[in-house]
């Protein structure tokens, strides 16, 4: 409900529409008032109230009519209310809902009567003409993007056929002629600076009553000219080129005055601009160019720039600012484009002095091409120098891929050498991409080839004493390799490097001091120059001692079964190349290893036993060579 005084018209109560509902500006500073659209809405004021007040609605209007004749405010005049469906009418305008519908005869005379007293006032207060042009039906709004239709975006038809326009207009004129008319200035003045002075233009007008005469003031200096109110323009001179002068021009009739001013600075029209591009056409795609406008004649010119795309039209690309230059980043695309430079004196308010026009052409990096310092096959571990080549129109930048990985990022060098040493044997993709130094392209152009990496494919081992041998004694071992470059050996023994990778091929084993056992010789080779772990190996197995005792046999006394309390004598033997030591074990229990072959059992209790023997060479660290198991039954 509203409860409080309209701030703009104290006919009219105030209810606030939502925020999100309109656009908050500072009118007639920001934009002129010059247009009342008349609306219906359709519906009763209570339902646009309510409606305009919904955060997510996205309408309203400055004043809602009831049928009764009431008025309520929802957007100060100041602010730019959402009515029109056009935003350029929308900047400019009044809203006015009415209760009602456009296709029913349901508007009231209260409602006219209240509707024409609230134009008169936005009449007498901003001076909007009260003639049909300029208080229009929302019918009468272009489409903004069809200007052959109207009714605004939407294309309504209110306030409709059965609106009163004859009779509402005749009321509002006779109302607004028992307010005041004082004079409104419309916007600032127009100036043209010219050499020496200035041509101003400027616009005044009121509701009904003539303006008597314009006073146009020009500081520093302080020379005030007079004209009669039909005068809408006047040349001022003699005043200083390049000095920043201020015009104001005062309306003033019986009822009031009004003005408004600008800035201005005198001087000649700027002559035909120059314009220069850097880097020069043609430049590459990716590239940051600058351009630069240069006039003589006037004394503070400004300069606007345009480009054309290739197949497309003009448009602005930086408007009129002091700045002679203008910095075009969105250069990703090839093609011929043209730009423009304008030059104009900087408060003047012509389009421009004079044009200048230049072709600019974006050229992309083309015919990538690759090639490497050494032919494909190579062994891993060498250095391969990889070249990259293309056609640009500035400085190329090359960029270098192994595998897809970038191994080398954008620089001005063409030549990536590339390190094969830790790499393993096999076929890589190499690939370069080309641009524009400076450009941000990914790549303009690329080329790619293959190459392959060979390695060692085979390792052999030969040891200069057959296996088994006593400790103590020094064993050759000689390896040997197929390798497409010259081999490097490295020796393990027991899995422990001995002997690091080099290109001697042989190492001495000295057993002296090593326990018997079965020891793991490795050879590891690899190509030359390389630091992969390895490309191929051998591994053998090498025994030191005696060889290991075979065939063991366990022999019982007595044969299974017997009662409980009977001594069975277990007797093993073995077939072993020295002493052997022999270790029984009866169902898990352990006679621990001895060079007796024999061992006396007396059961105790009945039952199924694992009667077992392992057998070793004396001196084995092996935890047994063979073994023998039987099955005894003790009842």
């Amino acid at each position: 409900m509203a409860t409080a005084a309209s701030p703009d018209y104290p006919s009219a109560s105030w209810a606030p529409a939502d925020p999100n509902n309109f656009t908050v500006a500072d009118r007639p500073h920001d934009y002129p008032v010059d247009i009342i659209v008349i609306h219906d809405i359709e519906g009763t004021a209570a339902s646009a109230i309510q409606a305009f007040q919904d955060p997510n609605r996205a309408a309203s209007a400055h004043y809602v009519v009831g049928y009764d004749g009431s008025i309520t405010q929802m957007v100060l005049e100041k602010d730019v209310a959402w009515h029109a469906g056009n935003w350029d009418y929308n900047t400019r305008a009044i809203g006015i809902e009415h209760a009602g519908f456009a296709y029913q005869n349901l508007y009231t005379g209260k409602e006219y009567d209240a509707s024409a007293h609230l134009i008169a006032s936005i009449c007498s207060r901003y001076g909007v003409p009260m003639d049909r042009t300029h208080v229009i039906g929302h019918y009468q709004v272009p489409d903004p993007n069809n200007p052959n239709l109207y009714g605004g975006a939407d294309h309504h038809t209110d306030p409709g056929p059965n609106w009163d326009w004859k009779g509402y207009m005749a009321e509002a004129t006779n109302y607004a002629h028992d307010l005041l008319s004082p004079p409104h200035m419309m916007t600032q003045p127009s100036v043209v600076d010219i050499d020496g002075g200035a041509r101003i233009s400027w616009s005044g007008r009121t509701c009904y009553k003539s303006i008597d005469k314009y006073d146009v003031t020009i500081s520093p200096g302080g020379q005030t000219y007079s004209y009669s109110g039909t005068t809408t323009s006047a040349t001022i001179t003699g005043l200083q080129n390049g000095t920043t002068y201020t015009v104001t021009v005062k309306a003033t009739n019986p009822d009031g005055t009004d003005s408004n001013s600008t800035t201005f600075i005198p001087s000649p029209p700027c002559a035909v601009p120059t314009l220069t591009a850097s880097p020069a056409s043609p430049g590459g795609t990716g590239t940051r160019v600058t351009f630069t406008g240069a006039t003589t004649g006037c004394t503070n010119p400004q300069f606007r720039f345009w480009m054309q795309p290739p197949g497309d039209g003009w448009s602005v690309v930086r408007d009129y600012s002091t700045s002679s230059t203008f910095a075009w980043t969105s250069t990703a695309n090839a093609g011929g484009y043209r730009f423009e430079v304008d030059a104009r004196q900087r408060t003047s308010q012509v389009d421009l002095d004079h044009w200048s026009i230049i072709p600019y052409t974006l050229s992309r990096c083309s015919a990538g091409r690759i090639s490497t310092g050494v032919p494909s096959p190579q062994a891993h571990g060498t250095t391969v120098a990889v070249q990259g080549s293309a056609t640009c129109p500035l400085t190329p930048e090359y960029r270098f891929l192994v595998n897809g990985a970038i191994a080398q990022g954008y620089s001005t060098s063409s030549t990536f050498n590339w390190s094969t040493a830790a790499l393993r044997a096999g076929t890589y993709g190499l690939e370069v991409d080309a641009r524009n130094q400076g450009s941000t392209d990914g790549y303009n152009t690329y080329a790619m080839t293959s190459f392959t990496l060979t390695g060692c494919t085979s390792a052999r081992m030969s040891t200069s004493k057959a296996s088994p041998q006593p400790p103590g004694g020094a064993i050759l071992l000689t390896a040997s390799s197929t390798c497409p470059a010259t081999p490097e050996y490295r020796f393990l023994v027991g899995g422990v490097v001995v002997q690091n990778y080099s290109t001697a091929n042989t190492y001495t084993w000295n057993t002296s001091g090593k326990p018997f056992g079965t020891y793991q010789l490795e050879v590891d080779v690899r190509a030359k120059g390389s630091t992969v772990g390895y490309d191929a190996w051998s591994i053998t197995s090498f025994r030191l001692g005696a060889a290991p005792c075979a065939s063991a046999t366990l022999r019982t006394d007595h044969t299974s079964p017997q009662p409980a309390g009977t001594q069975v004598l277990l007797t093993a033997g073995a077939s072993c190349a020295g002493i052997p030591e022999y270790r029984f074990l009866v169902n898990g229990s352990v006679v621990p290893y001895s060079t007796t072959n024999t061992y006396t059992w007396t059961p105790t209790a009945p039952g199924t036993y694992q009667l077992e023997v392992d057998v070793r060479n004396q001196g084995s660290p092996a935890g047994y060579e063979s073994w023998a198991i039987v099955t005894f039954r003790v009842t």
